[in-house]
């Protein structure tokens, strides 16, 4: 799966890495369940939260003590619904310690402040917050930057229908100025070949926030394909910054849709299980 991250962290090699000696750039990503603890320096979750000890040792033998990525990883042992929508998430992308390309950026305001930890009552919080206190407590709130003819819609928050058994699919999409011909759809996997329409719509009217929810069937495969014909995406300086969310098992999904002519994701059960 290949994919765009913007990540904040401090180089440190461990002694004994071969991996990231003589000055070998790399990376750790704190994705739950998955840290090898037997080389971990700094692991505290079992101390900082006994209660998910099983969750935070779910995968950390994944593809580790066998090649099959069925195998020793079960995200369900989460208690916490964030974490264990996090663990998912990461199981996801089937990353094993996969080649990257990468290059130096500014740091954006939004890695720039304190977690969400602290304002959220020492718990996580709830889908992807707008923002959290900033680190320094003196320092000047960052004043936003005004973009010409931004959408006048607004984001409605996590779904709201009540599906039993079933888990809430809600799509919510806020569409630029220009992209008159904007369309969407959203697919489930058929269990031979082929994708089932789950729900479509077509020429989004702009400037306006989209939103609609359906209940599904948790166990199965989805994707969720946005397209433009235009194919300038719908975020932009110009024409207001755009965007599309799918709000699944207690997370958001969602990719930045600038240029192109079409984004799509995957989620739920899209991989085979043992």
């Amino acid at each position: 799966v290949e994919t765009t991250l913007v990540l904040k962290g401090v180089n440190y090699c461990p002694p004994g890495n071969i991996f990231c000696a003589n000055g070998n750039p790399h990376f750790d990503i704190a994705a739950p369940g998955f840290d090898v603890t037997e080389f971990s320096l700094s692991n505290t979750c079992a101390e900082r939260e006994a209660g998910e000890v099983d969750g935070f040792a779910a995968c950390g033998r994944w593809l580790i003590d066998s090649n099959n990525p069925d195998e020793n990883c079960d995200c369900n042992k989460f208690i916490d619904p964030v974490l264990r929508a996090g663990c998912k998430n990461f199981l996801s992308l089937m990353w094993d310690n996969s080649p990257v390309q990468y290059e130096e950026v500014g740091c954006p305001t939004e890695l720039s402040r304190l977690n969400c930890w602290e304002d959220n009552g020492d718990k996580y919080p709830v889908g992807i917050p707008e923002f959290c206190a900033i680190n320094d407590p003196d320092a000047p709130t960052p004043a936003p930057t005004d973009a010409p003819k931004v959408p006048t819609g607004s984001p409605t928050g996590s779904p709201t229908k009540d599906c039993g058994s079933k888990m809430t699919l809600k799509v919510e999409i806020l569409n630029d100025s220009k992209s008159v011909k904007l369309k969407y759809i959203v697919q489930m996997k058929k269990k031979k070949k082929g994708w089932k329409k789950v729900m479509k719509k077509g020429k989004l009217k702009v400037n306006k926030t989209h939103t609609r929810e359906k209940c599904v069937n948790p166990k199965k495969c989805y994707r969720f394909r946005i397209t433009d014909p235009d194919k300038d995406g719908i975020f932009s300086d110009e024409h207001g910054k755009g965007y599309f969310k799918i709000y699944w098992d207690g997370t958001i999904l969602t990719e930045e849709f600038a240029t192109g002519r079409t984004r799509t994701i995957k989620f739920g059960e899209c991989f085979k299980r043992g």
